[in-house]
């Protein structure tokens, strides 16, 4: 996947916002939704907001579910797996950071993807 087409998306696109320099696009996913390895040229947040999926990066897998969010960094290797149901708000930029008080900016690169999972055990499983 190399572009933000609409026939690149797994899923159903239901809502979709820019402002500024993100995208804000929602999903819903009726039926298992697969993609094998892919990367985008964008910088790519997650936020499940019902349902689950896994998602793998090298050889680790791993599960969100409602409430959880995740971040991938601009061509970052992945593999998704939404089960039916899913519902994910994703936001997808370009973007650039103040990296110290001298204003150096540079694009931001991080390994691994960052997770930001909901432990809330009384949250939908």
């Amino acid at each position: 996947m190399t572009s933000a087409n609409a026939q690149d998306w797994l899923g159903t696109v239901i809502a979709r916002k820019s402002i500024g320099g993100f995208v804000f696009v929602q999903h819903v996913y009726s039926r298992l939704s697969e993609r094998g390895q892919h990367s985008h040229p964008w910088l790519h947040l997650s936020i499940v907001q019902r349902g689950q999926y896994e998602r793998t990066l090298g050889r680790s897998a791993s599960h969100y579910r409602s409430g959880d969010v995740t971040l991938l960094t601009t061509d970052e290797r992945h593999a998704d797996s939404y089960v039916p149901g899913t519902k994910c708000l994703l936001s997808l930029a370009k973007i650039r950071i103040v990296r110290n008080s001298a204003q150096l900016i540079e694009q931001s690169h991080f390994i691994g993807g960052i997770a930001l999972k909901n432990e809330d055990p009384r949250a939908p499983k």
